[in-house]
């Protein structure tokens, strides 16, 4: 597969780098063809999608926003209910047994 790759920094360098490839792989050597990793493959999608790839980091963006919008709003709300509750606990008309006269 790496002699008939697309991109020319990705085939063998000439023929005689074929041949020791075949070579090393004939006497169970490592050989320096492999596979594109996973990192080579990412890059190529990337660059052929590039406006999917665009809308969907907008829509992440979006969602995430949202998200700790409500999840920031959820806290003000428990503070401040706490913070009422707290002050009515302190008052003067909380302490004090209700007298009649």
């Amino acid at each position: 597969m790496k002699s008939l790759e697309k991109d020319r920094s990705r085939r063998y360098a000439s023929a005689s780098s074929l041949v020791d490839d075949i070579q090393r792989f004939l006497q169970d050597e490592p050989v320096l063809a492999c596979p594109p990793s996973a990192t080579y493959r990412l890059a190529k999608f990337a660059r052929a999608n590039k406006a999917i790839l665009a809308r969907w980091a907008i829509a992440l963006a979006l969602l995430a926003g949202a998200v700790l919008s409500t999840v920031t709003a959820i806290r003000a709300v428990r503070a401040e209910r706490l913070a009422q509750n707290d002050s009515r606990a302190r008052s003067p008309r909380a302490r004090t047994p209700n007298k009649r006269r």
